[in-house]
């Protein structure tokens, strides 16, 4: 049911939301942005997108911490090198 609610709400309020969500690069997984503020004055966005989103930290690259884990600095620039 959730993930019905949370696919409805983007649908409906999309444009609004993704300055606030961040998708992994490499896995394509979605969460907000930690740095979210609590209120967007009226909005009730932020409570919204973290009812349906988990937290979602990327690091420089764009990815999540799984994918970062599972792919050092290293091997990623042996992939994009070749």
């Amino acid at each position: 049911m959730q993930e019905r609610d949370r696919d409805s709400y983007l649908r409906l309020h999309g444009e609004a939301a993704r300055p606030w969500l961040n998708r992994c690069v490499t896995c394509g997984h979605v969460g907000y942005k930690p740095e979210m503020p609590e209120s967007l004055g009226v909005s009730v966005l932020p409570r919204y997108l973290r009812r349906y989103y988990a937290p979602q930290p990327l690091d420089d690259r764009g990815m999540c911490q799984q994918c970062a884990a599972a792919l050092p600095e290293e091997e990623l620039h042996s992939i994009t090198d070749a």
